[in-house]
């Protein structure tokens, strides 16, 4: 049986009330939203002010916000994001293949937003096409961590890149659901540690891709 990635509840908006991606026919709660309230941004600045470099999911988690309604709250320099459908989410995974199947990097995985799960890892790759509606992706040939995600369920798509003043960075390229929670984070580092040059080196591309693309909340 398929261990399905993927958070439980939906939002029917996104920005101006436009029904999220994949969110047809299940319970939504139309208080949720993708996209950070006036006092929300200034909850998140504050947050990664006083705690410079930290992963946005520890942010999200203390502040009980979605975690991409706190990405979109991030200045420009530090995320870039786009509303997911299958295809372009299919397109994002592209890149991250890119960085190499033997590249190091952190996982985390996030079930509702209020749990994490973190190991290293080496990039999970492909092993079957997306034609099914899922994306199955295996690391370490195999004999690392099995993910199937169901790509109608990924509803926005960041990389964000959180600085501190030592020049520690945060980079991580994340998956999230119609409920603004993670369903995977990818991190080339976290703080100071830096799993391999070379997922920081194939994070650009990744990075330049969704830059590139309409942002989700402008």
């Amino acid at each position: 049986m398929r261990a399905f990635l993927i958070a439980s509840a939906a939002m029917a908006a996104l920005a101006a009330c436009v029904q999220t991606p994949g969110t047809a026919g299940l319970d939504v709660d139309p208080t949720l939203s993708m996209c950070a309230t006036a006092e929300q941004a200034a909850e998140v600045t504050a947050y990664l002010e006083n705690r410079p470099g930290i992963p946005l999911a520890i942010a999200s988690r203390n502040l009980e916000i979605p975690e991409a309604a706190a990405a979109s709250a991030l200045p420009a320099d530090t995320a870039v994001g786009v509303v997911a459908t299958p295809e372009i989410a299919s397109k994002v995974w592209d890149t991250v293949e890119a960085w190499g199947e033997y590249s190091k990097v952190g996982l985390v995985f996030s079930p509702s937003g209020q749990h994490a799960f973190a190991l290293p890892s080496l990039v999970p790759m492909r092993v079957d096409p997306d034609s099914d509606g899922y994306l199955d992706v295996y690391a370490d040939d195999g004999d690392g961590v099995h993910s199937h995600i169901q790509l109608k369920y990924v509803s926005a798509i960041y990389a964000t890149d959180i600085k501190a003043p030592s020049g520690d960075r945060t980079r991580a390229l994340i998956y999230y659901g119609p409920d603004g929670h993670a369903i995977i984070g990818v991190y080339p580092s976290i703080k100071g540690d830096v799993y391999s040059e070379a997922a920081v080196t194939g994070f650009k591309a990744t990075w330049d891709l969704l830059a590139a693309m309409p942002q989700p909340c402008e």
